[in-house]
């Protein structure tokens, strides 16, 4: 009787991990265009140049748009836009053009190096009504992906979420926070 219990139990975990493993992502397909709806944030479909770079872009906009508790048509003083990856991975310079265009319709946009440059000791921002905004790393395959995305303005105001995404015939549409979500 044990025995069987254990081959039950071992073929559940087998068969979990065979459904994990047909979940990985690797990256992105091709649109550019960006609009937003009370529902949705979605590209529309071009060509497929850089795709990771209208992901970013729509990313970008659903948080900015969507995810804060600033309201809607809110402008921040200032956005500061980390120039990489939150995991370090560079941006192509589409990637980066594609992260600043869609930030500056919510404030004037300061691109940095490092996170740490755009705040004080006590975690407030240098500029007072300002956030930093990181995106990526970004994953995925040709009609689904997940991006990275964080909003932070102070020591105890932030979010930090995944965004899963779907590529349509209109382009990709950010469907949602995955996992987890931070808020602070």
């Amino acid at each position: 009787m044990q025995k069987r219990i254990a081959l039950v139990v071992l073929t559940l975990v087998l068969a979990l991990l065979a459904a994990s493993c047909g979940n990985e992502t690797e990256t992105a397909a091709a649109t550019t265009t960006t609009t937003t709806t009370a529902a949705t944030t979605t590209t529309t479909q071009a060509t497929a140049a850089d795709t990771t770079a209208d992901l970013l872009a729509a990313a970008v906009t659903e948080l900015l748009t969507k995810d804060t508790s600033f309201g809607a048509g809110h402008r921040f003083t200032k956005l500061f836009v980390v120039g990489h990856m939150d995991d370090g991975t560079p941006f192509t310079d589409a990637e980066l053009q594609a992260v600043v265009d869609a930030a500056s319709a919510f404030g004037p946009v300061e691109v940095i190096a490092d996170a740490e440059l755009a705040r004080t000791e006590s975690l407030e921002p240098i500029v007072p009504g300002a956030a930093i905004v990181t995106a990526g790393p970004v994953g995925g395959s040709e009609d689904r992906a997940t991006v990275d995305m964080a909003l932070w303005c102070g020591g105890l105001c932030g979010i930090w979420l995944t965004y899963g995404a779907d590529l349509t015939d209109a382009g990709w549409t950010i469907t949602g926070p995955i996992g987890p979500i931070a808020v602070s």
